[in-house]
């Protein structure tokens, strides 16, 4: 194969540790993580994540913790790198943190195969040349490429796999529901949960985002529970810092599309209810939806609602400090971001009590939970949210507490902890 001549080209250690400290240093006026790195010096590793997709270029999903994961390990002197698919070969440095791109085939299916088979040969020559101490696999995405390398490397390193979610449970819920018809899907995830399968059955240290995909991985692969640490996902230290936020008028939902794992249309459904049962005209934001009946079906039931493909991370950061409230109608969550970065901007979530929500969200202290998705339940907790306005500044305070406890400083060093242990 013409990919396993691929070359790599890390900045030397020394020098990533220089730029390491120069980026600490620069951050310490504004960040609090520099405080906490002041407390003890943790022992430097060298780690290796593995990634579906480019952590620093992909803009939802598992990729965008995994950037921030990166760059914090740099930030506390690990040094660190990524593999992942991409467009070309090539290797991106930012701030003492290397991602290394492979080319990927673009082909749906397909794709996923081809790529665990083209990185096995790159990381392997990595981890023997630069003697990693830690590989970790985010996701399922390159579980086959993970296990094949932790059965055949005996040199010391070893291997994490980093649960988003039990892919097992979230295809349970497809079927169960009949979320699509399309083979393809099915049979894509069917595929995944074999990788997921495969990876933790020769992993030296399983970390699960939540305990909802705990449990997932504890019920449909069988691991003991005290082989599964729980280590939940972070936002960066200063996430909302120098956001002005706002209560708008109307108010305004935010929600994000998530393919078939999220019931907008009952969403839709219910602002529409809202209007013509509650006397409140509501706005809604909708980010990275492409499903056109959405978009149809809004303008069906003539309401206000904007829809963005694709956004920055500072549009995203304006968009929380200006909504009345997050809306997250999911039949699935593995770890639920989104209710993380809108409390630090103290903005209250709505959800249903799917997957790691309830982990997150306790109904009527920092957000509300739904008994289920019909759209005049949902309705009657838009209204409550919206009419109430001591509940909204309650909810909105205890959850910016929250998103302080999911800082990506304190998670970061929990997982090099965890590591850490595994390696003595």
């Amino acid at each position: 194969m013409l990919l396993a001549v691929f070359v790599y080209r890390p900045l030397p250690s020394w020098i990533r540790r220089i730029v390491a400290w120069i980026h600490e240093d620069s951050d310490s006026a504004n960040v609090e993580t520099s405080s906490i790195l002041r407390t003890g010096r943790l022992k430097s590793l060298r780690i290796c994540l593995l990634s579906r997709y480019d952590p620093l270029l992909t803009r939802a999903g598992t990729e965008v913790y995994t950037g921030r994961l990166g760059l914090q390990l740099a930030r506390m002197g690990q040094i660190s790198d990524a593999f992942c698919a991409g467009t070309a070969l090539r290797t991106t440095h930012l701030n003492g943190f290397c991602v290394h791109s492979i080319p990927d085939l673009q082909v749906p299916f397909l794709s996923t195969l081809q790529f665990n088979r083209n990185i096995r040969p790159i990381v392997k020559q990595f981890i023997t040349d630069e003697k990693v101490d830690v590989v970790d696999c985010q996701g399922s995405g390159p579980g086959a490429a993970f296990a094949a390398l932790a059965r055949a490397m005996k040199n010391g390193t070893r291997f994490v796999y980093h649960a988003h979610d039990c892919v097992a449970s979230e295809l349970d819920e497809i079927l169960k529901r009949r979320l699509t018809k399309d083979p393809r899907f099915i049979i894509k995830t069917r595929l995944l949960a074999r990788y997921e399968e495969k990876a933790i059955s020769v992993s030296d240290l399983i970390v699960s985002t939540s305990e909802a995909a705990k449990t997932g991985i504890i019920t449909h692969y069988g691991i003991a529970a005290d082989m599964i640490h729980v280590v939940g996902l972070g936002i960066p230290d200063d996430y909302a810092l120098n956001f002005r936020r706002s209560e708008p008028d109307p108010p305004c939902f935010l929600t994000f599309g998530a393919g078939i794992r999220r019931d907008l249309q009952s969403f839709l459904r219910a602002l529409a209810l809202l209007r013509r049962t509650h006397r409140i005209n509501g706005r809604a934001i909708i980010v990275r939806d492409e499903n056109r009946r959405h978009r149809a079906l809004a303008q069906k039931l003539n309401l206000d609602v904007t829809f963005y493909n694709s956004v920055t991370d500072d549009f995203l950061k304006g968009l929380y400090a200006s909504c009345t409230a997050l809306f997250m109608p999911s039949f699935r969550e593995g770890f639920c971001l989104p209710v993380i970065e809108a409390g630090a901007f103290a903005k209250p979530t709505i959800a249903s009590r799917a997957g790691s929500l309830p982990d997150l969200i306790q109904d009527g202290v920092n957000g509300i939970l739904m008994k289920d998705l019909r759209p005049d339940t949902i309705a009657d907790a838009m209204r409550l949210i919206v009419s109430d306005i001591r509940l909204r500044e309650k909810l909105g305070s205890n959850a910016e507490e929250l998103a302080g406890n999911y800082r990506i400083s304190n998670t970061t060093r929990q997982l090099i902890e965890l590591y850490n242990s595994k390696l003595s």
